[in-house]
């Protein structure tokens, strides 16, 4: 939605994002987002020095993600891009059946021609790509 490239040029930095892979931010003031946390080192330059120095990193914040906050990043980070969600690939990842889960979102948005279904794939549609964000909200 946000980003255009051509083939085989696509930013593997966005697409890793976009999927939910882990990176690790290093320097005062980097976020990072391992396992199913985010964190983020201070800003304060000195003060992460001396972290470092004494082998302690200081974190300016932390953040547990949720099962159901990850599901939900997941599909809608997974559809701001072309190829979409695999719907039956979440569930197994997260052991449990999105699509039933989502149903009645699914339906009002595949009825509102907003997102199609092609086998377990959840793609939007050029007027989903229009109204993406009316889309994301149904699965906040």
């Amino acid at each position: 939605i946000s980003n255009f490239s051509k083939p085989n040029f696509r930013c593997r930095h966005n697409i890793n994002y976009w999927k939910r892979g882990e990176y690790l931010g290093a320097g005062a003031g980097a976020h990072s987002f391992m396992g199913a946390g985010r964190f983020a080192n201070t800003a304060d330059v000195p003060a992460y020095i001396e972290g470092i120095k004494e082998k302690k990193p200081v974190l300016s914040e932390y953040y547990s993600i949720s099962e159901d906050e990850g599901i939900k990043e997941s599909i809608i980070l997974g559809l701001r891009m072309n190829e979409g969600v695999d719907l039956a690939k979440l569930s197994e990842e997260f052991g449990t059946d999105l699509t039933g889960r989502f149903r009645e979102q699914l339906d009002r948005l595949l009825s509102l021609r907003l997102i199609e279904l092609d086998g377990t794939v959840m793609r939007l549609t050029v007027l989903g790509m229009d109204l993406a964000n009316r889309v994301f909200v149904e699965f906040i």
